[in-house]
């Protein structure tokens, strides 16, 4: 697939100098959070006006 592509580009630009390079990340996993109170932790690392909001609606993770 790679070398296809390498090939379409370098003839359709008419430039053999193109070339390709590629990196593969592998997602890191983490811990899963199971209860209320890890997925609310987990939220509020990831978006702090959670906790904010948790305080003024008054909002109770141990339902």
């Amino acid at each position: 697939m790679k070398s296809e592509l390498l090939e379409m580009l370098r003839q359709e630009l008419a430039n053999s100098e193109i070339n390709i390079e590629y990196e593969i990340k592998l997602p890191v996993a983490g811990k899963v959070a199971y209860t209320n109170k890890e997925k609310l932790q987990k939220m509020s690392e990831k978006y702090p006006a959670v906790l904010e909001l948790q305080t003024r609606l008054g909002l109770d993770t141990d339902f």
